[in-house]
């Protein structure tokens, strides 16, 4: 509880506060009604009460229509003196009902913070144990599993270093029995139509012995042949067949 030093000073004890923050009662005093209206609708709206501003609709309302009767029908008639009347009863009465609620709009005044000067609320603080701390939520930390390590360890030869790619051998070819289509798709430099004379060499002479022979018809250099030689193989030429052996038969 705030002692009497420590208490804010109250605005509202000042004369030239009330009188200033009380000039909205010029609107009912001067406007014979319509303004007066206007006024009660504006202290209505700010500090929300509706027992204010309904009653503001209504002098407006009742305003208007009155000075609207009192132009159109004439000055001497009895219509024109009615309606001077409710404008004159309007504008009194709106004059003491401003005066009455004048006190009230000035204590709400001096109590109203305006947005701008409202202090900021802190974080809300979680305690540990509370069960609907933020952290009660989060996902419980993943720890990848421990293993040990490998008794032996690997020559370095045999290590494999992190970031290295390997790529895969290459094929090898047998060169007495691969088509012209795998002789240009997996030795490198050889197209089709080469692999298709290479094919018809090899059948001239019943097979190559070996990849030497292979080479020389293919016609490779020797620094051509050189990185071909470990993707090449010859197996054994396949004899021909259906003819008779040739040579002398001997009888035992």
């Amino acid at each position: 509880m705030l002692t009497a030093p420590d208490r804010p000073p109250n605005p509202g004890a000042q004369l030239s506060w009330r009188v200033l923050h009380s000039w909205w009662l010029l609107l009912p005093i001067l406007g014979s009604g319509c303004l007066g209206g206007i006024g009660f609708i504006y202290i209505g709206l700010r500090a929300r009460r509706p027992s204010w501003w309904i009653p503001g609709i209504g002098y407006l309302l009742l305003g208007c229509g009155s000075f609207t009767i009192f132009g159109q029908v004439s000055t001497t008639s009895a219509a024109s003196d009615w309606a001077f009347g409710v404008v004159f009863a309007g504008w009194i009465a709106g004059i003491v009902h401003a005066c009455l609620i004048n006190s009230s709009w000035l204590q709400w005044q001096a109590h109203h913070v305006p947005w701008y000067a409202q202090p900021t609320a802190p974080p809300p603080t979680w305690p540990a144990a509370t069960p609907f701390a933020p952290s009660a939520f989060a996902p419980p930390a993943f720890a990848p599993p421990a293993f040990p390590p490998t008794s032996v360890p690997l020559p370095p030869t045999m290590q494999v270093q992190p970031g290295t790619y390997y790529a895969p051998a290459p094929p090898v070819v047998d060169v007495n029995t691969a088509t012209a289509e795998e002789l240009a798709r997996l030795l490198p430099g050889f197209d089709l139509d080469r692999a298709h004379q290479l094919v018809a060499e090899r059948q001239a002479r019943s097979g190559f012995t070996s990849v030497d022979e292979f080479a020389f018809a293919a016609g490779l250099a020797p620094h051509q042949f050189a990185p071909l030689r470990t993707q090449m193989t010859c197996s054994p030429p396949t004899p021909p067949t259906g003819h008779a052996p040739q040579g002398r038969v001997l009888d035992v």
